[in-house]
């Protein structure tokens, strides 16, 4: 199952006192699966490989046998770069050089948000560094997959953002607090069984030709 979004995992996209719905339940369920398969799949291409150039020597064609491997090996190249991307986007870069306090977590939409930003190592920061109040919406949605055996529809979990408000904070002050105000007419905080609203506020570190850091704190809003 192919699912977005680096804030779901096993309910840590909310704060404290709210359970995951259904749809939060099934995407976190799906990533260690995800994970294992991959897992599994580049220690048998490697093992194939290394077979293959075990009984090389014994082979009628050890240029075939040789040909095989590095086939086998290429797979398991491949299957190596998608693990590391898939636990890349599981485990999202964190900027713990960065920290968030905010007040209230819990808010009615028209009520403002307080959040305190803190900068313990300046010298960490990237090219450009920003502030944001966003909502996320996951949606469910059907996807047509070939196979050898035909086709079958497989449900993916997909994101939008359905509200995003971004600052520019001063990086010269290590120090500083910004209020947002959540739109009285924006979605609020919803864990359903094939759609789903997800607050929360990120502090986004931007890296030219890097990974983007990261720090984020749920929040819920109420109708």
């Amino acid at each position: 199952m192919e699912q977005s979004g680096d804030l779901r995992r096993g309910g840590g996209h909310l704060p404290p006192g709210h359970e995951p719905g259904r749809q939060s339940r099934r995407v976190a369920r799906g990533r260690p699966i995800g994970v294992a398969v991959l897992t599994v799949s580049v220690i048998a291409l490697i093992g194939g490989a290394i077979a293959l150039l075990a009984t090389a020597s014994h082979d009628k064609s050890p240029s075939g046998a040789h040909i095989g491997a590095a086939i086998f090996g290429a797979f398991a190249l491949v299957m190596a770069v998608l693990l590391l991307y898939v636990l890349r986007r599981m485990r999202p870069r964190q900027a713990r050089y960065l920290e968030l306090r905010v007040e209230p977590v819990e808010v009615r939409r028209g009520d403002a948000v307080s959040v305190t930003l803190v900068i313990s190592d300046a010298a960490k920061l990237g090219e450009k560094l920003e502030l944001g109040l966003v909502c996320t919406e996951y949606y469910d949605v059907q996807k047509t997959v070939y196979t050898q055996n035909g086709t079958q529809k497989e449900r993916i979990t997909r994101t939008a953002d359905a509200f995003a408000t971004w600052n520019q904070p001063d990086r010269g002050q290590l120090q500083q607090t910004i209020r947002f105000t959540v739109p009285a007419d924006a979605p609020f905080s919803y864990e359903g069984g094939t759609v789903s609203w997800a607050w929360h506020v990120s502090a986004l570190d931007r890296r030219a030709h890097r990974t983007d850091s990261h720090r984020d704190v749920p929040i819920w809003v109420s109708p």
